[in-house]
């Protein structure tokens, strides 16, 4: 098949050749007999002898406007065809690339169309722009005309308050990454790359992206790069196509804003103009697509010559982050308000109370603004036996910066009665290391410190007492305690009776030591005391009798107790005996 293609192609090539060779040939009056006797000789006109017609060649007059805010525009009207084209110029490239980040400001411009603005992300970009058949970035825009005023805004908006996306960041730094990979994939890029190098060696237009400087760029330095180049001063705009001058750059600020009279911004920025009086607000910008909130603006007016000034900032993450604060601050409101401990916020060196919550005011008697308005209550209500223990707590604050917990302090309340508090004390620490302030957290222990100081009385009454005690815990019969002189009496060493079952104490007689226990049990639950004389044994198994006083009691570690006080009688029962 290719050989009677190769054919064709001559036989083609024979033909044309024919054809020119009779386009020449000299006209004579008398015809050649063969095509040895023809001149086949091929004159052409020299170059200079060529004659073309004028080339009519009129250069676009172009309408150039400098804005008050340093726009440059370049504005040519045409309406053959229903559409418009601009193209951005900005003073800012790759010649401005820090040596450690070459590629930010190619990133920049990239991330700014693909990563969304304040109004839409980047994704509802793609698809509203699609849907108008439309293209916008920050290089500029192409719409049909019917479209311009929509399109327009989308720009400026892309322009001014692009959000570069983390996401779309990341996605253009890959796509970067494998495009620098593909470059030494042919030969004659890395000699041109080497060749610029060399040429351009120490200007910027001899760096050249890498894997390295790529990594090293980062949102906020895309961030400070768009706020450092993309203002109006540094912008010139080139809009060719179907539209009206007036389209661009003569509208109504009310056809833009439709209903800035209802707001009653209008009327102020007539009279910033009438006065010269700048005047500051907030506005609020809903996504057009839903309805939901996109952004939050300031807005700042002011007179410029004749006319009317506006620079709008977004404040759209600060006010997610009051909100957030406002958040925080109202479920901590919620919480310390119907805590059931005593919440306090301390100033430096424990000197003043900055906030005291609900449950702080019932327990001491006073109220929120007179803990903050007398700085010194907190050492006036103190309990003398707990001055020493305060101050040695704020110094251990500030010297180990910590959080200290069970401490316990005394007050006098309001009314006069004594409030023993548990705190655990929280240290707020700044940026340099410092206690700026402390948290403490407290409950009432005041029932709990009586009756531990009552059950120490006792302890220690116990623990001196000629009688052997021991206590029982009704609900196992388990012995929980037994004082030095029942130890002595039965021949236990300390603590070796604990964890021990009741019936080890009870000697056998015409009843079991079960039943024994039995008996004096059941009498405790009816009446709640049983006295009466018991034979005990010994640890060495040497029985002898005692006389036993035995009661319920409420106790606040182990619950109900049977105590149980025993009187060595065996020597005067002994002595009955002999009688």
């Amino acid at each position: 098949m290719m050989q009677k293609n190769g054919q064709k192609r001559s036989w083609t090539a024979s033909l044309i050749l024919l054809a020119l060779v009779f386009t020449f040939l000299p006209l004579s009056s008398k015809a050649a007999t063969s095509l040895d006797e023809l001149d086949l000789t091929i004159v052409f006109p020299h170059p200079s002898e060529l004659v073309f017609e004028p080339l009519q060649f009129t250069p676009v007059e172009a309408e150039r406007i400098e804005l008050e805010n340093g726009i440059v525009l370049y504005l040519l009207e045409d309406h053959e065809l229903p559409i418009v084209e601009a193209r951005a110029f900005i003073r800012a490239g790759a010649d401005y690339d820090p040596f450690d980040k070459v590629g930010l400001a190619s990133l920049t411009v990239h991330v700014m169309r693909t990563g969304g603005t304040q109004r839409m992300s980047g994704d509802e970009l793609d698809e509203r722009l699609e849907f108008l058949a439309a293209s916008a970035s920050a290089s500029g825009f192409s719409t049909l005309s019917q479209h311009l005023e929509e399109v327009l805004a989308v720009f400026a908006d892309i322009l001014v308050h692009p959000t570069f996306e983390n996401e779309k960041l990341e996605l253009a730094r890959q796509r970067t990454l494998e495009a620098i990979r593909r470059e030494n994939d042919q030969p004659t890029q890395i000699a041109f790359r080497e060749f610029i190098k060399r040429v351009a060696e120490g200007h910027p237009s001899g760096w050249f992206p890498s894997k390295e400087t790529i990594q090293n760029i980062t949102r906020e330095d895309l961030i400070r790069f768009h706020e450092r180049f993309y203002h109006p001063n540094n912008l010139i705009l080139a809009v060719a196509g179907d539209f009206q001058r007036e389209e661009l750059i003569e509208k109504n600020i009310l056809e833009i804003v439709p209903n800035l009279k209802e707001t009653g911004r209008y009327d102020k920025y007539l009279d910033v103009i009438k006065s010269g009086k700048p005047f500051s607000s907030e506005d609020v910008i809903y996504n057009r697509q839903d309805g939901s909130l996109s952004s939050h603006l300031s807005v700042r007016a002011f007179k410029v010559g004749d006319d009317l000034g506006l620079i709008f900032t977004n404040i759209t993450e600060r006010k997610k982050a009051e909100a957030q604060i406002k958040q925080i601050k109202e479920r901590l409101e919620r919480l310390t308000d119907n805590a059931d401990e005593a919440i306090f916020s301390v100033g430096a060196r424990g000197r003043y109370i900055t906030y005291a919550n609900p449950t702080a005011e019932r327990l001491f008697g006073y109220s929120k603004a007179e803990w903050i308005s007398d700085p010194h209550l907190g050492a006036k209500i103190i309990l003398p036996d707990f001055v020493e223990r305060q101050k040695e707590i704020i110094e251990e604050i500030y010297k180990n910066k910590k959080p200290i917990k069970n401490a316990v302090l005394g007050w006098k309340a309001k009314d006069g009665h004594e409030v023993i508090m548990e705190y655990t004390i929280i240290p707020i620490i700044d940026k340099n290391g410092q206690v700026v302030y402390f948290e403490s957290i407290g409950r009432d222990i005041t029932d709990r410190k009586k009756k531990e100081d009552k059950l120490l009385l006792h302890s220690e009454i116990m623990t001196n007492m000629s009688e052997g005690v021991y206590l029982i815990r009704l609900e196992d019969l388990i012995i929980v305690y037994a004082n030095p002189r029942f130890e002595e009496m039965f021949g236990y060493e300390h603590g070796e009776l604990i964890g021990k079952y009741v019936v080890i104490v009870n000697a056998t007689t015409d009843k079991t030591p079960e039943e024994t226990k039995d008996e004096i049990v059941g009498i405790l639950k009816e009446t709640g005391e049983w006295h009466g004389e018991v034979k005990n044994i010994k640890k060495d198994g040497t029985p002898f009798w005692c006389y036993a006083n035995v009661s319920l009691f409420n106790h606040p570690e182990y619950g109900t107790v049977i105590v149980s006080v025993h009187t060595d009688i065996t020597k005067r029962k002994e002595a009955v005996e002999a009688l």
